[in-house]
């Protein structure tokens, strides 16, 4: 079960981060992949028939602040009490927040954005 869910997730997700700031989405560590980019994972906290748990986005460009801060703003505006509801999966996302993140790297600027869910994986 937990596999099948994973996979919807982070299909939904991907998709919808993807939709929502026009850039590239990667569920893991994404070390390679050009700037800007958003890594994002999650850890679940409740499980019953609906899933409880923490959204985390990290959110990295190498052009300046404004361009991170502006991606953050529409992954907020877009996803903090979004309801998606397809064939595969009802998920529900709140509670958006942000902060920065501090890099050795000064030349890049990150963001970690999260959001709570509750989510369900139909037909698992």
């Amino acid at each position: 079960m937990n596999e099948n869910f994973n996979t919807v997730f982070n299909k939904t997700v991907g998709g919808l981060l993807k939709s929502s700031s026009g850039v590239a989405t990667y569920s893991n560590t994404a070390i390679a992949a050009s700037y800007p980019r958003i890594v994002f994972f999650f850890t679940t906290w409740a499980e019953d028939n609906i899933k409880k748990g923490t959204l985390t986005v990290r959110i990295a460009g190498n052009t300046g602040a404004a361009e991170v801060e502006k991606i953050v703003q529409n992954v907020l505006f877009d996803l903090d009490g979004a309801v998606y509801n397809d064939e595969h999966i009802y998920l529900h996302l709140y509670g958006g927040r942000s902060s920065p993140i501090e890099d050795t790297d000064k030349t890049i600027t990150r963001r970690l954005v999260t959001l709570d869910f509750q989510a369900l994986v139909k037909g698992v």
